[in-house]
């Protein structure tokens, strides 16, 4: 069973909307509108974890590559979290809070990786920044999506 949520942007570009302890890691970053979690991002993550055991918020092509995801019509956020680790880029906006308080409440347990903004003024940042072992902040936006025909995002 697969959660996304399509977001349009003015450009006309759409973004996905997906809706801490001692094993958790968090990774945090300006995101730039589009499909996917870039390569250079997604396989040292797959490296460091030594595989991806679970994309709880994730598309049809299960892009990661983790042992089990979850996309929509399913609610990967209420679902199960099984798998060894987990590997979580949730939605944008104030469908992120749900998904940033199951992975501080599943680290606890189990390793894992959560990509969000560096939106270091709220409240769920400051909440799973307070929760967290590990930070790594990206100095710059990742560009998520499909190169255009101009090579750019």
């Amino acid at each position: 069973m697969c959660a996304w949520h399509a977001v349009e942007s003015e450009r006309g570009r759409t973004r996905r909307d997906y809706e801490a302890d001692a094993n958790t890691c968090w990774a945090w970053q300006d995101v730039e509108l589009g499909d996917r979690v870039p390569l250079e991002v997604r396989e040292p993550i797959r490296q460091l974890l030594g595989g991806i055991g679970l994309d709880p918020c994730t598309e049809p092509d299960n892009p990661t590559g983790a042992d089990h995801f979850y996309c929509l019509p399913a609610d990967g956020c209420a679902a199960d979290w099984v798998g060894r680790n987990v590997f979580c880029n949730p939605p944008y906006g104030e469908a992120r809070n749900r998904w940033v308080e199951k992975c501080i409440a599943v680290g606890r347990a189990k390793s894992v990786v959560l990509l969000i903004p560096s939106h270091t003024e709220t409240r769920i940042f400051q909440r799973a920044l307070e929760a967290c072992t590990t930070v790594l902040l990206c100095q710059a936006r990742l560009r998520f999506g499909v190169l255009r025909e101009n090579g750019r995002h």
